[in-house]
């Protein structure tokens, strides 16, 4: 008598909670995980996606992370933009440098208690050609000031992001980021 073994082959999922972003939808209500450094740009293609497609009727973006790439940042706060629903930022832990300008174009903020915000200057570095590190430090120099004070626009006053460029770190807690974003939010309302 000849046995047969069936070779059964396990279903291999990945789980939405092993992704760089964990988006959920409960309810109408997507909720994304921004937990960890903001990495390379392909990592936030289905973020990009469901902020700019959802028919939810909010976007909760859970962010407790230190920052990151400046092109995936951009990526995350252009989709924000488009997005048709509410993106409300849920701070929690320490909020830092890519992170922070990811939450300053939410519409909405929670802040937990004892929440830590860094604003800080830029940092990165250049490699190549001499001709071309020259030529993107010129660009450089002159471009990520300019995002930097377009993001920040209201948020900070502009002596204080004059000190942020030159190297001063802004420490905030939650009372400050609240009352911050609050004013911003107020001031391009009057603006539009």
């Amino acid at each position: 008598m000849e046995l047969v073994f069936e070779e059964i082959q396990p279903e291999i999922e990945q789980s939405r909670w092993g992704k760089v972003v964990p988006i959920v939808e409960k309810d109408g209500i997507v909720t994304a995980y921004i937990m960890g450094e903001v990495v390379n740009v392909e990592e936030y293609n289905e973020l990009c996606y469901t902020l700019e497609n959802t028919k939810a009727k909010e976007v909760r973006l859970i962010i407790n992370n230190g920052g990151g790439q400046l092109s995936s940042m951009l990526s995350i706060i252009t989709s924000i933009g488009k997005c048709q629903c509410p993106v409300v930022g849920v701070l929690s832990g320490t909020v830092a440098s890519a992170a922070t300008m990811i939450a300053l174009e939410c519409d909405k903020l929670e802040v937990a208690p004892y929440t830590s915000w860094l604003t800080h200057t830029y940092s990165g570095g250049l490699a190549g050609k001499g001709n071309e590190i020259e030529a993107q430090y010129e660009f450089e120099k002159k471009h990520i000031p300019n995002i930097f004070k377009g993001i920040h626009k209201g948020f900070l006053t502009t002596t204080e992001m004059n000190r942020v460029l030159k190297g001063k770190d802004m420490w905030m807690d939650k009372d400050e980021i609240e009352k911050r974003f609050a004013k911003m939010k107020a001031s391009k309302a009057n603006n539009e």
